[in-house]
């Protein structure tokens, strides 16, 4: 028997939000928003620890009209795109051989547990010291940031693959290379994507410390200087640029694992 024809997936769409629970998503964001307007309206806390919506779109109408708003979102999403990409990829690599080699794991997991307890900002200063306060060191700390999240993940899925998926197909002549292929990676996707969802935040969170510590552009570096001018509606703008974009990228990220693995749910 073709192993290879006998292991086709069926790949249906993934599951979609009903139309209920949509309605009950903009319900909980536009009562959060006239909470917001009625307590700032109100007066009962001052415009200099809780700016009211107008205030903040204002400043970002006016930085939009000046590119001082691009230039910063821009100059994060470059980051971030490139060290979490770095990141990930590196820890889908090192974890399905850690996950399927026993001598990699015993080589790489006792260095692998003495770092992963020091938090990548920690690492700042060092890495400042080493490469600079450029891009470079940016993007190694955001990439180390989602690789401690991610390695995790992928080596749990690996080692949570069922032993008799990989011994019927060894029966039906598979190869080590056919085995990670159809058995090995289909099965830990999941766990894959749960991983490189949880990193982005995670990849957020370094990049904004990152910014805050050696930067001269990005939401970070809005942060600092709304603190620095006591400007609490620069702060208010740059916080809801980073929970858009982390919003909008678990959104992709979610659309990704439906698509990849609704054969999964139509199998069982």
């Amino acid at each position: 028997m073709d192993f290879e024809k006998s292991a086709a997936r069926v790949r249906p769409a993934g599951k979609r939000k009903s139309s209920c629970e949509r309605r009950v998503s903009v319900g909980v964001i536009v009562l959060a928003l006239a909470l917001w307007v009625a307590v700032t309206e109100s007066g009962l806390i001052a415009e200099l620890f809780l700016p009211s919506p107008t205030s903040v779109i204002k400043l970002g109408m006016e930085m939009w009209r000046n590119g001082r708003l691009q230039a910063n979102v821009i100059a994060s999403l470059r980051r971030i795109v490139i060290g979490y990409s770095l990141g990930t990829v590196a820890a889908i690599v090192i974890g399905l051989l850690m996950g399927r080699y026993r001598i990699v794991e015993a080589i790489i997991d006792p260095i692998f547990q003495v770092c992963r307890p020091v938090p990548p900002i920690a690492a700042i200063p060092l890495l400042i010291l080493w490469v600079g306060i450029g891009e470079e060191s940016k993007i190694l700390v955001i990439a180390s940031g989602t690789f401690a999240v991610c390695l995790i993940s992928v080596i749990t899925g690996i080692k949570n693959v069922p032993r008799i998926y990989i011994d019927c197909a060894r029966i039906l002549g598979a190869k080590e290379l056919d085995v990670f292929r159809y058995i090995i990676l289909p099965s830990a996707v999941p766990y894959i994507l749960s991983g490189m969802r949880t990193s982005i935040a995670s990849a957020f969170g370094v990049m904004v410390a990152a910014e805050l510590i050696a930067s001269f552009e990005g939401i970070g570096f809005m942060l600092i200087m709304g603190k620095n001018l006591l400007r609490t509606d620069m702060i208010f703008l740059g916080l809801m640029l980073i929970g858009s974009m982390v919003y909008a990228s678990d959104i992709i990220l979610k659309r990704v694992e439906n698509r990849l693995t609704g054969w999964m749910e139509r199998a069982e």
